[in-house]
């Protein structure tokens, strides 16, 4: 029960299922409705089950920026690698135009030792989104990483992203690893592969947009 602009008693209608009560302004009863996305929006969550690629092509000019959170849990080939492409027309962009830099640290899981890593290099067919440190098979091991595009849709200025990544090396190391793309050409793009440089992987890739 709510009231009217005369002040008299009203009953709300319930709306259907999923739906919130919101104000509908001054003098004027609530009413059900559909809630907003809000500016961080869950486009697809894809589950991998030994898969050696994942690809999207989810990416328009909905949104200014895009983020891939990335979990990774299992990978079928010691000292395999994740690499990204961009997609335009359906198809992975293999031109050698991907510019990254990475760098990190790394520490040995019985805290004898820790050390920097840094490594970098120009004009790829890819980008490797944890740099070139590959990943290891053992139970419980694998890489998570959240990886942030900006402006796809745009097609004023070199194309950009970053990511970062956590990821076991092998048993006895583990390492936080942030890694920036420039891929040089104004073109815009519509979708990215992520995949690996040997045999499959296993986890989650979640994409959503950022208004």
């Amino acid at each position: 029960i709510s009231y009217d602009a005369s002040g008299n008693p009203v009953a709300v209608a319930t709306g259907t299922d999923g739906q919130v009560l919101t104000s509908t302004g001054a003098g004027s009863p609530p009413a059900f409705e559909t809630a907003s996305g809000g500016d961080f929006v869950l486009i697809s969550s894809t589950a991998l089950s030994t898969a050696s690629s994942y690809t999207t092509d989810s990416i328009d000019s909905t949104y200014k920026m895009y983020k891939i959170m990335v979990n990774i849990t299992a990978i079928g080939t010691q000292y395999a690698k994740l690499y990204l492409r961009l997609r335009a027309s359906g198809s992975d962009i293999t031109a050698a135009n991907y510019d990254w830099t990475g760098g990190g640290t790394f520490r040995f899981t019985d805290d004898s030792d820790n050390g920097t890593w840094y490594d970098g290099n120009i004009s790829d067919t890819f980008y490797p989104i944890h740099g070139l440190g590959g990943l290891d098979t053992d139970a419980g091991e694998g890489v998570s990483s959240e990886i942030v595009l900006y402006n796809p849709s745009e097609t004023v200025g070199y194309k950009t992203m970053r990511a970062h990544a956590n990821f076991l090396y092998d048993s006895a190391r583990w390492y936080q690893v942030s890694t920036a793309l420039q891929y040089g050409t104004t073109a815009a793009y519509t979708g990215v592969t992520i995949y690996t440089s040997a045999g499959t992987m296993s986890g989650t890739i979640n994409l959503y947009g950022i208004k």
